[in-house]
Formats: structure tokens, C-alpha cells, sequence
């Protein structure tokens, strides 16, 4: 039986055992009787909206929880990055050649992670373990490590708890400075829950999701303190569109005209094919506009759109210079991919043979160069580096595309 196989069979029960109180809310009961039906026909998404409304209805709901849980399992949101499914998909984008490094790369993070469950920040320019902790979960849940299954499953399960005691009951994280930080940790915990998570982690990811609507700017962006003053920037804007996006694919309740505003600001600081930080025209730099524009593919746009065309010409001319930035390969390498075709060779026929060439031979990535046109990367340590290059090679299977494209 396949990993997959065995994820989904934690979850295979009857809808009988998910009984509805008889002194429930009459909205609750209703959603919870749609939602055992839903279950029972295998319309795994009706039951998961139905379960989510029973939520609504009565919140917190253990019954109402495990019902919504057992839906999503189902959908396999995920199913690329599990066994033959896996190994089928680097096949078929030309990637199959880098599985031998991202092996290593993931032995090297899991070698990396501290006693406590987290993986330690770059201490001279940081303090903040739950990014470096969040983008290392990201790289092992990425190629198909859970809390429950993968070989690196321990190491995922310490990552997620320590993680998880780090959530405030507003959805904020202790030891974070950073909306931008929230972001990426949010972003695991919603897919911690949907590869076979608990009630724990759907609570954990919905409060985290609900923390982000909440922080967005008026004008539709957001900045990396919640309160600071000013419209949004596009690379805070960038990262809290991601957990928001695989909030929405995996059903969780919040307001999803947040996407078409974040879009609507991002459109805001296009100025011909190029992205602004904070207004259009205020920079040219290339990785803004990758961000930008996947922000606005992300909201829904097509790459029939003439921005997002104009966008990944400009991300796929400047990849050559660009290839040691691995902040810019974290968002190019998922525009191109989505974008497909002769645009993802263009960008795997770059970057792939990059990335294999630099690691080095125990498993690690070096973070090179510094300041903004290098990705920031004196701020990083070489556990961020390895995650953010892993992500790079994992991106063919890390998503399926015909669901990241509705």
C-alpha cells in the first residue's frame, strides 16, 4: 500500500460515527447531516464545505472537526508528493535527476533540528527560530514527510509541536517580529493538517488564516507589522498570499475577497512589466515582480492576462544573473511552473543544473552575496538556504497545478 494510500485509510470511516447532538443548533445540524451524506456519496468537496459550515455554526466543534479533517484527507490535495505519484510527476518535468540531492538536502535539515523541535536562525542578524523552523517543515512536508508518515516523520512531528506552542490565541507567534514570519508559519501548519494533521493542527491553521485576513491593510496589502502605518508592500504581500492560497484549496473559513484585494494592490504598483515595493516604479527589482505576479495568479488571473505575460518575460530574461538568489528562485520557480510549457524548461534548464552543482557534499546549500539584489541572503542561515533550495527542486510535485490555477 502506498503512502498515500495508508494516509487516506486513517480516514476511511463510516460518517456514522460522527453523531449530531440532539440539543445542537438547527444550522449545525443541517450542515452536519449535508456533510455525513457528502461523506457517504465520496463528494469529499461538499463535505468539507458542509463541515466547515457546520463550524461556523457551532466553533471549536470536536465532532464537526474530525468530520471536516476526514474530507480533506480525501481530496488529496497533495497526492504528488507521495511514492509512484512522486516519482511519475520529476519524470514528467525533467526533474527526476534531482532526487538524489533533494535525499540529501533533507538528511542535512533533519541532522540540523535542535533538541526542543526547532531549527535555529542566523544569530547575528536574526532572532526569529519560527521562520527558519517554518521553511524547514516546508522543504521535508514538501516531499511528502508528514507527522504520521515519510522517514522523516519524527523529525516533522518535534517540528510541528514546538511550532504549534508557539501560537498565540490570536493566531500571532511568540518570538515572531514579523507579519512576514507568521506567514510562512502559518503556511505549514495549514499543510501539517491537510497531510494527515489532527483537530490540533485544523484549530492551529484556521487561527493562523483568520490572523492574516485580519492584518491586511485597507488597501489591500499588507506590512510586516500588522498595525505599522502604510498601504502593504509586495513582499509581505507576496508570503501572506501563499497559506492563503492553500487555505482556500483546503477549505478553511475565511474571507476570500482578501485574495482579489491583495491582487487589486499588487495591480496597483505594476508600472509597465514590473512590480513596486511599496508604489509603482519605486524599484525595479526583479524578484518583486516575480512575487507580484504570482500574487495575482494566486487571485485568480490567467497568464493569458497581458500583466502576467509582460511579468514572467521580464522573470524568465533576468534568470541567469539571477540564479544564486534564492529568495527569487522561491517565487520564480513556482510562476514558471504554474505559467508551464516553454516557460518552465526555460527556467528548469537554468536553475536545476545550479542548484545540483552548488550543493555541497553533505547535503547543504550556501547562502551567497548580500542586501536586496542577492536575496537578503547574509540574513540567512545555511538551514534556510538548504530549505529554500530543496523548495526549488520539490516544486514540480509540492503543488498540483489545475488546483493552484482556480
Amino acid at each position: 500500500m502506498t503512502t498515500l494510500l495508508l494516509v487516506s485509510a486513517l480516514f476511511l470511516q463510516d460518517p456514522d460515527d460522527l453523531p449530531i447532538a440532539a440539543d445542537a443548533p438547527e444550522a449545525y445540524r443541517k450542515a452536519m447531516e449535508n456533510g455525513r451524506d457528502a461523506l457517504k456519496r465520496r463528494r469529499y468537496g461538499d463535505a468539507a464545505r458542509e463541515f466547515g459550515a457546520a463550524l461556523r455554526a457551532k466553533p471549536n466543534d470536536k465532532v464537526a472537526e474530525r468530520g471536516f479533517g476526514r474530507a480533506i484527507k480525501e481530496l488529496e490535495i497533495y497526492n504528488t508528493r507521495y511514492g509512484e505519484m512522486k516519482a511519475a510527476t520529476m519524470k514528467r518535468f525533467g526533474m527526476d535527476d534531482g532526487a538524489s540531492a533533494i535525499e540529501r538536502g533533507l538528511k542535512y535539515l533533519a541532522e540540523k533540528q535542535e533538541p526542543d523541535g526547532r531549527w535555529k536562525c542566523k544569530p547575528t542578524h536574526a532572532t526569529d527560530d519560527v521562520a527558519s523552523t517554518s521553511f524547514a517543515l516546508l522543504a521535508l512536508l514538501a516531499d511528502g514527510h508528514s507527522t504520521s508518515t515519510g522517514d522523516h516523520a519524527g523529525t516533522v512531528a518535534k517540528g510541528i509541536a514546538w511550532l504549534v506552542k508557539q501560537q498565540q490565541d490570536d493566531g500571532s507567534f511568540a518570538g515572531s517580529s514579523r507579519l512576514y514570519t507568521e506567514g510562512i508559519a502559518t503556511l505549514v501548519l495549514v499543510e501539517a493538517f491537510v497531510m494527515g494533521g489532527t483537530e490540533a493542527h485544523y484549530e492551529a491553521a484556521q487561527k493562523g488564516i483568520i490572523h492574516i485576513v485580519k492584518s491586511q491593510r485597507p488597501e489591500g496589502g499588507w506590512m510586516y507589522r500588522g498595525p505599522e502605518a502604510g498601504a502593504g508592500d509586495t513582499s509581505v504581500t507576496g508570503m501572506m498570499f501563499q497559506p492563503l492560497k492553500q487555505g482556500q484549496m483546503a477549505y478553511l473559513d475565511f474571507d476570500e475577497k482578501s485574495l482579489e484585494r491583495g491582487r487589486a494592490f499588487v495591480d496597483a504598483l505594476t508600472d509597465g512589466g514590473f512590480v513596486g515595493y511599496r508604489r509603482a516604479g519605486d524599484t525595479r527589482r526583479i524578484v518583486l515582480t516575480a512575487i507580484g505576479n504570482l500574487v495575482r495568479v494566486y487571485g485568480g488571473l490567467g497568464f493569458d492576462d497581458g500583466r502576467v505575460k509582460a511579468g514572467l518575460a521580464e522573470v524568465l530574461r533576468q534568470r541567469e544573473h539571477m540564479k544564486d538568489n534564492l529568495y527569487f528562485l522561491y517565487y520564480g520557480v513556482m510562476l514558471a511552473f504554474l505559467a508551464g510549457g516553454d516557460a518552465w524548461t526555460q527556467w528548469r534548464d537554468v536553475m536545476k543544473p545550479h542548484l545540483l552543482a552548488t550543493q555541497e557534499k553533505d547535503g547543504r546549500w550556501v547562502p551567497k552575496g548580500a542586501g536586496p539584489d542577492a536575496g537578503y541572503a547574509d540574513y540567512l542561515s545555511e538551514t534556510d538556504a538548504t530549505a529554500m533550495a530543496l523548495l526549488s527542486l520539490e516544486c514540480c510535485y509540492r503543488y498540483v497545478p489545475r488546483a493552484m490555477l482556480k
